[in-house]
């Protein structure tokens, strides 16, 4: 309803260290920071927290926090939306950028 009720955006998929990498891993990040009021659009720019699955040499997968983390999506001329962000976890600060698909089912 329109009474301050909370939307959660998910983002959920696989990633790897490098385009056709053989070990790719899961990943989760969720958006709370929006109430049906606010939503304008989708995918939902904003605050975003979550993890990330590494494996590590030995081939144990260990578990990453990312509480936070930035996202913004632009819609693109061919349809689709442009990621960019910026991060911070145990490992440090990062950037994010790549495309999602105009089904918005595809992360690359």
């Amino acid at each position: 309803n329109e009474h301050g009720v909370s939307i959660s955006y998910m983002i959920v998929g696989r990633w790897s260290l490098s385009s056709g990498s053989d070990i790719s891993n899961a990943f989760a990040y969720e958006n709370r920071s929006i109430s049906f009021k606010e939503q304008t659009q989708y995918p939902q720019s904003g605050n975003y927290a979550g993890w990330f699955n590494l494996t590590q040499h030995s081939g144990k997968i260990v578990r990453v926090s990312n509480c936070k983390m930035k996202l913004c999506f632009c819609q693109n001329s061919a349809g689709a939306w442009n990621i960019d962000g910026t991060g911070v976890n145990e490992f440090g600060t990062y950037n994010i950028t790549g495309t999602l698909s105009e089904n918005m089912r595809d992360i690359e």
